[in-house]
């Protein structure tokens, strides 16, 4: 028999509402799909602290991407809103009469957002670099363009991800030179006949030493079933799976083997483009060291030519929230690591995050952190946690850039298509978790009488990723109807 701890405070005016939420709780957890499941469920009411509703509370549970609450928060808190991450191009050598007589340094100071979707691309960037370097009036470099991303380690992915994620451009690791998302695009082509090998068109962008061992097959499903699989430096990758039969340019997205050196091969390429001959290769001080041949140049005194600011971290905060961005909670964390203890690494920024939870006596009982993603299965929270974090931040001076990075029921983010009825559309902020048998979700649900905080999390379901999502919002639909009521 599964011990069911539920308590309710219930205030006079409000007991028949309350009384009835408990009745829907009760009935909620003992639907038949959620018998094997471990749950956690927690709503408070942020003004008065008054709590509503619980469930197993204190129960450890793997929280997927609700764990980037905990990071952003963190993040906007020590770093403040405004903080950028910035790149800088450096030059080894002299320049006489327009050439540069040694090498381009692309040196990384751990912004996730150079070259980003999300931070206008690469091409005016490149630009701005190449105009920079003419305005020194320099057309020919008698040397290389080399990528410095020594500010972070060299193994970038959390040793407990797994090895069918970390292929793909959700499970891509971080670089202090992280470039374009780290992230390449594939088109696949696919027949008519299912179960067919499919063929690879091109890839976006030209990733210079990989090769593609193309498993790929066509499919009735209309999904992307298509996985690559490789780590980090690993050019050699394999593509698994299925696409839907009968497509041209279907695009799979995978995470790139080097970033800083795409940087470096790419930036090279735009300067050839432009009329800057480049006479050696491009490298990567990573590559240089390992090769241990001598290099001199390399790690010589440099001279700053430019630099470029990253979005700040108020907007990456956004990004990381709104649109569940992987790559941006993993440099955080690192950055968090990086300001306090000098060192850009998953646990060195796990243990900043933790320090930031106990400054603010948060309840920290059955909480482990190995990343700032949530994409490890060794994290644990609480449903405690998540709402007695979401009280704290409703007072803290970063309340505001912390709300709007929330997605929105109905309108905005992972929550567009949470909740978006006419009843609840714009009415709950938060943030959604999923990974395979995990859903979760946090945040404020907005009610005239005042915001109440909650967090469901779900492990272990036996239905369907989709049907967990809807009776989810079940339970939610009936808290706010009571709370209204």
């Amino acid at each position: 028999m599964r011990s069911i701890i539920l308590f309710f405070l219930i205030s006079v005016v409000g007991s028949s509402g309350a009384q009835s939420f408990q009745n829907s709780m009760d009935t909620w957890v003992k639907d038949k799909d959620l018998s094997h499941a471990t749950i956690g469920f927690k709503a408070v009411k942020v003004n008065s602290r008054e709590l509503i509703g619980e469930y197993n509370s204190n129960l450890a549970i793997v929280p997927a991407s609700n764990l980037k609450l905990l990071t952003t928060a963190a993040a906007l808190e020590i770093f403040g809103p405004d903080k950028k991450f910035e790149t800088a191009l450096h030059y080894t050598g002299k320049i006489e009469k327009g050439v540069l007589y040694g090498d381009l340094i692309l040196k990384g100071g751990g912004d996730p957002s150079l070259g980003s979707k999300y931070n206008g691309g690469y091409k005016k960037l490149f630009a701005s670099w190449t105009q920079s370097l003419k305005n020194l009036g320099i057309h020919a470099i008698e040397g290389s363009v080399i990528a410095d991303a020594s500010l972070f380690p060299d193994y970038v992915i959390p040793r407990t991800w797994i090895w069918e994620d970390i292929g793909n451009y959700y499970g891509c690791g971080v670089s202090a030179l992280s470039f374009i998302d780290n992230t390449f695009h594939i088109s696949f082509s696919s027949s008519n006949t299912v179960n067919a090998f499919t063929t690879i068109e091109k890839m976006e962008p030209e990733v210079p030493f990989l090769t593609i061992d193309n498993q790929v097959r066509s499919s009735h499903d209309n999904r992307d079933n298509a996985y690559l699989f490789g780590g980090p430096y690993n050019f050699n990758k394999r593509a698994e799976g299925t696409i839907p039969k009968g497509r041209s340019n279907f695009k799979v997205k995978g995470s790139l083997p080097d970033p800083a050196l795409q940087l470096a091969y790419m930036f090279r390429q735009e300067l050839i483009s432009v009329g800057i001959e480049v006479k050696d290769d491009y490298n990567t001080i990573r590559r240089i060291k390992l090769s241990k041949k001598p290099y001199p140049n390399a790690f010589g005194e440099t001279k700053r030519i430019a630099a470029h600011n990253g979005l700040s971290v108020r907007e990456l905060v956004k990004y990381t929230n709104m649109n569940s961005v992987n790559l941006y909670a993993e440099h955080l964390n690192c950055l968090l690591g990086l300001e306090k203890y000098n060192r850009a690494d998953g646990p060195s920024g796990n243990k900043v995050v933790k320090e930031f939870l106990e400054s603010k006596k948060l309840p920290l009982g059955g909480v482990n952190l190995v990343d700032g993603s949530g994409m490890s299965r060794f994290n644990t929270v609480t449903a405690d946690l998540m709402t007695s974090l979401l009280v704290e931040m409703d007072k803290s001076g970063q309340a505001e850039n912390f709300k709007r990075s929330l997605a929105v029921s109905g309108q905005s983010g992972t929550f567009k298509s949470f909740l978006n009825s006419p009843e609840t559309k714009g009415l709950v902020k938060g943030k959604s978790g999923y990974m395979e048998r995990v859903r979760s979700y946090s945040g404020y649900i907005e009610l005239e009488d005042g915001p109440i905080a909650f967090s469901i999390i779900v492990n272990n379901y036996s239905c369907s990723a989709s049907a967990m999502k809807r009776k989810i919002e079940s339970l939610l639909r009936a808290l706010i109807e009571h709370q209204k009521g």
